[in-house]
């Protein structure tokens, strides 16, 4: 029954609302790994049943079960808090406030991890579109410096269209779009550079950070190609 219940809560563990509690609350956090530390003892415990015998059917359901659980608590929910505040600059990732940016890490590292899953395929290229929409009166480039401001004049241009290239938008109800793009491409890797590059082009772009304060909606594009 409790293993149904979980089932039946397969949204709301992957949702980002969790996320930002675990982020800022740290008894939540202590909750959901007790979880995944009792998922993890009771299909142990099945699967020395199993190897001690009778094999059932029941058993072998019940372990898989276990197992499908044991995966997504520990990989998709908690060890991904940390691959997200580990795209974030630090100060981000300490400001449970931030929610904005943290949705903004949120989604990028979901999308970064199909990436990585595609790879194995072939590591010929990767590339990520960020695009989010500001509300009305917002401006992005209101708090930038002045070197910010030439970074984003650079590049807004077309000679920057290849990685990098940043575009804003206004659009007719006065709200403003934003799209921050990024690609790599090499002939020779190892499996997961194109991965690795992409995040450290993300985390170390303050302009990207500074212009999304205030985000409203959040829309990712993202490729990889193998020869």
């Amino acid at each position: 029954k409790p293993l149904e219940e979980l089932a039946g809560r397969f949204y709301e563990l992957m949702s980002f609302g969790l996320h930002m509690r675990l982020v800022g609350d740290a008894e939540a956090l202590r909750a959901l790994t007790g979880i995944r530390d009792t998922i993890r003892a009771l299909r142990n415990a099945a699967a020395v049943k199993l190897e001690q015998g009778p094999r059932t059917d029941e058993l072998e359901s019940l372990r898989e079960a276990l197992d499908d659980y044991l995966w997504q608590i520990e990989r998709e929910v908690l060890v991904n808090v940390d691959r997200t505040l580990a795209l974030m600059p630090k100060d981000l990732a300490e400001d449970a406030d931030a929610r904005d940016r943290h949705f903004l890490a949120w989604g990028a590292e979901q999308v970064l991890q199909s990436i990585d899953k595609l790879e194995v395929r072939g590591r010929d290229s990767a590339g990520v579109a960020l695009a989010f929409v500001l509300p009305a009166g917002v401006d992005p480039e209101a708090g930038l410096t002045p070197a910010q401001r030439q970074e984003l004049a650079d590049r807004s241009s077309i000679n920057n269209a290849d990685t990098r290239q940043v575009l804003v938008r206004r659009l007719a109800d006065g709200r403003t779009a934003c799209r921050f793009l990024y690609k790599v491409a090499q002939l020779v890797g190892q499996l997961g550079d194109n991965g690795a590059a992409l995040r450290e082009f993300i985390k170390h772009d303050d302009l990207l950070w500074a212009m999304s304060a205030g985000l409203q909606t959040l829309n990712i594009i993202a490729h990889t190609r193998w020869a």
